[in-house]
């Protein structure tokens, strides 16, 4: 994107905090946006423009609306950029703090999973762990995780969101899993 489409972007951007009229895309994402609108890869995307979106990539999700909706406690300063999924029903959002570290965010609960001193740390050491994380086909290793950090528990937190007393979905969830490893196959 060029620093023209750049400014458009950001002037389109909602913004949480009334103090402050507009929306600042931090530096090191206007950075990585100028190369590139968002990306993908595995269970990781950056969201982008959705204006100039590759429909057929199905990516990027938009920069707006993350902005506005966020876990509790987190702060109205840090800029949502992207998300990673966990196995089934946790996700974690990507945020870039004031100081421009990345933080990931459980989306329901607002625990940080992880941490990273910049956003180029964070691409130089996910990128590859997701790469290296998959087979060919796209199947997670055994021996790997689709979430990084302190990130054992989100799944359980998760369906106690989702679902809360409601323990008679979980069958459904089993059968689920089980159609999808047939499908797999």
């Amino acid at each position: 994107m060029s620093e023209v489409e750049l400014d458009k972007l950001e002037s389109r951007l909602p913004f949480p905090v009334p103090e402050q009229t507009e929306a600042i895309i931090p530096a090191p994402l206007r950075q990585l946006l100028s190369v590139t609108n968002g990306m993908h890869c595995h269970n990781l995307s950056i969201y982008g423009e959705q204006g100039r979106i590759d429909h057929g990539a199905g990516m990027p999700f938009d920069l707006g609306n993350p902005q506005l909706v966020r876990p509790p406690g987190i702060p109205k300063l840090w800029f949502c950029f992207g998300s990673m999924n966990g196995p089934w029903a946790s996700q974690g959002t990507l945020y870039l703090t004031e100081r421009d570290e990345v933080a990931l965010v459980h989306r329901d609960t607002g625990d940080i999973g992880a941490r990273w001193p910049g956003l180029a740390e964070f691409l130089s050491s996910e990128v590859p762990r997701l790469l290296s994380s998959y087979d060919e086909k796209g199947d997670l290793l055994p021996d790997a995780s689709e979430m990084p950090g302190d990130t054992a528990n989100w799944e359980a937190k998760a369906e106690r969101a989702k679902y809360g007393p409601f323990l008679w979905k979980k069958p459904f969830r089993a059968l689920s899993i089980w159609i999808t490893s047939l499908w797999r196959r």
